[in-house]
């Protein structure tokens, strides 16, 4: 046990409430391994620094945090595990859990990084977990609905795979195209876009912690329309930034949150986005019959002579042709 397996990374900001049951769970995980516990805290105000340093002196060669002295988040700054923990990480794996968040099942990150040896095929895998409220109470045993072990690749698109069970291979992270913007929001989802282009996904079917809902969320606070927003935005970066094989498939997926969002949110989102809107035949090779299905498809939307129900309605049915 010379070496660094396994790196956890953890951002914090204001989780006084939360961050010792999370260190806990860091901290009783049974390994054949070491690892080590790196925390970036944005400037909390609410005693979260004063907890990770008494366990800092208790464990000084496993917890390893950051304090910022000016909260980043609040400056526009994201995508703090990718800037702050994976560049120091000096483990094989990085394993992911926030300060709301904690692992319940000792045998965690044994059981993913046993998996993760023996199947080199695979980039990343992750479990199941239960949601909790910000007291604790059980909300849902089952964040997913899966009853077996499953594979996942890139074709899959925008799967769900939570966060805090996340365990993937640091090195293949850094083989990934220098230009790929991974402080874009949600970084999550973009992240899992880009490994997926390294390699395959695995669902171990057990439950290795509890995802905690509560209003202070970066992703749990946004309302509806913020949520389809960034469900679009994720879609529209692995359409701009996949391959040809896969680029048909998020222009499906692309048209199919648009649809979701209202007439002027999509308009805009068009005129953000104008390389999608006018020059999308350059983006992919569409047959003859797929492109005026695409034309079809902007010319109902900007028409606007029908109820948005019924542009709703027609264009699922024309995303479904392409």
């Amino acid at each position: 046990m010379s070496e660094i397996l396994v790196s956890i990374s953890c951002i914090t900001y204001n989780h006084s409430k939360y961050i010792e049951k999370c260190l806990e769970g860091f901290l009783m995980q049974k390994t054949n391994f070491k690892i080590e516990v790196l925390i970036h805290d944005d400037a909390s105000t609410d005693g979260t620094q004063e907890i990770i340093k008494t366990y800092q002196e208790e464990h000084p060669d496993i917890i390893k945090p950051i304090f910022q002295k000016e909260n980043q988040y609040s400056k526009g700054k994201k995508g703090f595990n990718a800037k702050y923990n994976y560049s120091r990480a000096q483990g094989k794996y990085i394993a992911l859990c926030e300060g709301d968040d904690y692992w319940t099942d000792p045998l965690k990150l044994q059981k993913q990084v046993d998996f993760l040896d023996a199947n080199t095929g695979y980039i990343l895998c992750f479990t199941n977990c239960s949601t909790i409220d910000k007291n604790g109470t059980l909300r849902n045993p089952k964040f997913l609905k899966y009853n077996e072990d499953k594979s996942f690749s890139e074709k899959d698109l925008m799967f769900v795979a939570p966060t805090l069970t996340r365990v993937f291979r640091l090195n293949l992270l850094k083989n990934i195209n220098k230009n790929i913007n991974y402080y874009e929001a949600p970084g999550d989802a973009i992240m899992l876009i880009n490994l997926l282009r390294e390699g395959k996904a695995k669902y171990l079917n057990f439950i290795s912690g509890n995802y905690r809902k509560h209003n202070e969320g970066v992703w749990t606070s946004l309302d509806r329309v913020s949520i389809r927003k960034s469900k679009f935005e994720i879609a529209y970066y692995g359409f701009r930034t996949s391959n040809k094989n896969i680029k048909l498939l998020f222009l499906k997926k692309v048209l199919l949150e648009l649809s979701k969002l209202n007439v002027e949110d999509r308009y805009n989102y068009r005129l953000k986005h104008d390389k999608f809107i006018y020059h999308y035949k350059n983006y992919i090779s569409l047959s003859f019959y797929q492109l005026i299905i695409l034309k079809l498809y902007f010319a109902v939307d900007y028409a606007q002579v029908i109820s948005s129900k019924n542009v709703f309605r027609i264009q699922l049915r024309l995303i479904r042709f392409l």
